[in-house]
């Protein structure tokens, strides 16, 4: 049997070297491999199967903050519409449509210009419809979960 490579975590393992930077809280964590044991996880989130210490708890919610997930407000569609006009891609269009009439191919500007609206109507779509669809995922979500702290749930 092969041998396992180091978990994907931005903790070094346990036994690196003493003094080594701590990890970046901003830096995001790479996806767990649901086939590693208990002990690895336990490792690498620095904790222990009895949980945090109440002190630790403490201190991690001041670095880290809160565990919650952050929801948005009330949505302004027409500003999320407007902000599609302002994506690279739209813009490099735009140019091209100035371009086009200003040399005289007035034909060539408004296709342009109606690939624009079109590109920005399509993107303002899907963004809505993944929109909901996270939403839908989150209403599965617990809001609440049971937390053990120096050995007591």
């Amino acid at each position: 049997m092969a041998d396992r490579t180091a978990p994907l975590t931005r903790h070094p393992p346990a036994d690196s070297a003493a003094g080594a930077e701590p990890p970046d809280p901003r830096e995001p964590l790479d996806p767990p491999d649901p086939r590693e044991p208990l002990s690895v996880l336990l490792r690498d989130m620095r904790t222990s199967p009895r949980g945090l210490a109440t002190r630790e708890a403490a201190r991690r919610l001041t670095v880290y903050g809160p565990n919650t997930l952050a929801r948005r407000g009330g949505r302004r569609w027409h500003r999320e519409l407007a902000q599609q006009f302002t994506q690279p891609l739209a813009l490099l269009l735009t140019v091209a449509a100035v371009l086009a009439a200003a040399t005289g191919a007035p034909a060539l500007a408004l296709a342009i210009l109606a690939v624009i609206v079109l590109n920005a109507l399509l993107a303002f779509a899907q963004e809505q419809q993944a929109e909901r669809a996270v939403e839908a995922l989150a209403a599965f979500l617990p809001d609440r979960a049971a937390a053990v702290r120096d050995g007591v749930r």
